[in-house]
């Protein structure tokens, strides 16, 4: 396949997860070989380790459209960066910076290929500007759930053909399990023998975890050894309002809240099971790709992507959102079952491997912008 040159364009204000599949396809384009580059507002969100090593460049670019100055601003610099480097692919991952370069694609002056990808639970409203951006002036749509899809068939009455399905991909499983730290058990109180359940993500209503800690007190009825994890920094909700809903329950010294961690990947190892436990959202499941790809079995939700990488009893269960009774027995037939907890483990780490790697991502998306390019 030829190299391509291509600038993804991702103006948010903070790392989300839509942020965070624009900066992970960037860098898997990029090791694959292709010219990538990624524009942004600016970089002050984004990962600070060593994850932009594969990134050629980051570019800043003053991406905003709600003032006619601004604008004017940025669809100049757009412009001069897209010629002066001969870019052949857009791929706008943002409201804003789709605008921006559809903007440029209708004056005409200079020649590339535009998609929007497009992570957003809701559909796009139909109306006359919506048919007009992503029927006239967008090449093609990319979703990295394939329940997206039918908002933009069913919604905007686009072609099937339009839209392309590209999920997220994940480092290879070799890069994320690494040696499991000893005594990180014993630092966090949690005893040898005793299983361990997390949840991981921003403490938000729409990833249920009250639904989450109500499952526990039902686990624990059964199997009382049990740990559980919660993992993640406040957002809409406070650590501290779950840890008094747990006190209530009579269940805190059953639970270890940790708020935001550095080390994700060190933590999920000693997880025996990974939970999603949303109610919304969740069209880029990025931390359900990371239980999976450390080789745990995994409880979610039956909500927007989840079902996409849950096969039902061969790597987990999938629940329905805010039923805690059903989260509860879907965990506790995982942990009763020592080989069970194992094979779902491994299918989690074998279908990474197979479906989700860096690799399969890059190359799903470079055929997706090659043959837009043929099409020429």
């Amino acid at each position: 396949m030829p190299k391509l040159r291509i600038l993804q364009l991702a103006d948010f204000r903070w790392y989300n997860a839509s942020a965070h599949y624009a900066l992970t396809i960037s860098q898997a384009l990029a090791r694959n070989g292709h010219q990538v580059y990624l524009g942004s507002i600016c970089d002050r969100n984004l990962p600070r380790s060593g994850s932009t090593k594969s990134l050629p460049k980051i570019v800043k670019f003053p991406l905003v459209v709600n003032d006619p100055l601004t604008w004017l601003d940025s669809a100049v610099s757009l412009h001069r960066f897209i010629q002066n480097n001969r870019i052949q692919i857009v791929n706008a991952h943002s409201a804003s910076s789709h605008l921006l370069a559809a903007g440029l694609k209708r004056l005409g002056k200079i020649k590339f290929k535009l998609l929007r990808t497009r992570g957003e639970a809701y559909p796009p409203k139909d109306n006359y500007f919506n048919l007009h951006l992503y029927c006239k002036l967008t090449d093609q749509i990319i979703v990295p759930s394939e329940i997206l899809i039918g908002s933009y068939v069913n919604g905007l009455g686009l072609k099937a053909s339009r839209i392309s399905h590209s999920p997220l991909g994940i480092d290879e499983p070799c890069k994320l399990s690494r040696e499991v730290d000893p005594d990180l058990k014993n630092r966090l109180g949690i005893l040898p023998d005793e299983k361990i359940v997390g949840i991981v993500g921003r403490l938000s209503p729409v990833k249920g975890h009250v639904y989450f800690i109500q499952a526990a007190k039902l686990v624990l009825e059964t199997i009382p050894s049990v740990r559980f994890i919660v993992a993640g920094q406040d957002a809409q909700i406070s650590q501290e309002r779950l840890k008094r809903l747990a006190f209530r329950l009579g269940l805190i010294d059953r639970f270890v809240f940790l708020g935001n961690v550095s080390d994700v990947h060190q933590l999920i190892s000693i997880l025996d099971i990974g939970v999603v436990s949303s109610v919304g959202s969740e069209t880029i499941c990025r931390v359900l790709l990371e239980y999976m790809a450390t080789g745990k079995p995994v409880v979610g939700t039956r909500v927007n992507g989840i079902p996409e990488l849950i096969e039902e009893e061969k790597n987990g269960y999938l629940v329905p959102p805010a039923d805690n009774s059903a989260l509860a027995s879907a965990l506790v037939t995982i942990l009763r079952d020592d080989k069970l907890r194992t094979r779902m483990g491994m299918y989690s780490r074998n279908l990474v491997e197979t479906k989700y790697s860096l690799k399969q991502f890059a190359e799903h998306t470079a055929a997706i912008y090659s043959k837009l390019l043929s099409e020429s």
